[in-house]
């Protein structure tokens, strides 16, 4: 994994066809495949890399939150779209940090059950995992073009997961934005717990 930087909606682009697909989705009553097209074309314009995604789609059925990601498939419901393009950009790029986080436990071996009781370290996980997502969107607020709110909003998201964690070598690392290596120290936890634990 690595760390994220987006690319910055310029004002030139203010009058490319793209843009203007980004602004259909957000008038009232739009319909799904508008919806859909604002969404690839912030990806395009912000250069957010989908490697792992295996899909990306609206979905006008997910009403109980903003998106979600199973596995790299990516769904975005209408809040999303309830402020602005910028914030529904921010809910894209969290969704495709899961992604990321996906492909990389693949790598390393670990895979989840649908247990209802999670291990230390599969909790630790989940709230790095969060944490994360809303961290590189917060970090790249100034290319996303969020507003102040916005950006408080995710900082204070930042925070909360950080305190969720309650694991001091994590939060340290967490704070520095040096995930991959506090997932890494949280892997081989995991990996111990399940050899004890079969």
């Amino acid at each position: 994994m690595s760390r994220y930087t987006l690319r910055s909606i310029q004002l030139s682009d203010f009058g490319r066809h793209q843009m203007l697909t980004i602004m259909a989705g957000f008038v009232d009553n739009a319909q799904p495949p508008a919806r859909q097209r604002a969404v690839d074309n912030l990806i395009k314009l912000h250069g957010i890399d989908l490697k792992t995604t295996s899909s990306l789609r609206y979905d006008p059925t997910l009403t109980t939150r903003d998106g979600k990601n199973v596995n790299g498939d990516i769904r975005i419901g209408p809040g999303a779209f309830s402020q602005d393009s910028h914030w529904l950009a921010n809910v894209v790029f969290h969704e495709v940090v899961h992604s990321d986080q996906f492909a990389y436990y693949a790598d390393h071996g670990v895979q989840f059950g649908n247990r209802a009781t999670k291990s230390e370290a599969e909790r630790i996980m989940v709230a790095l995992d969060e944490c994360e997502g809303f961290y590189w969107p917060w970090r790249n607020s100034g290319a996303l073009g969020l507003s102040a709110d916005q950006q408080a909003s995710l900082r204070r998201e930042v925070g909360l997961w950080l305190i969720e964690i309650d694991d001091a070598p994590t939060v340290a690392l967490a704070r520095k934005g040096d995930f991959e290596q506090a997932r890494l120290a949280l892997i081989k936890r995991w990996t111990a717990e399940n050899k004890s634990n079969p």
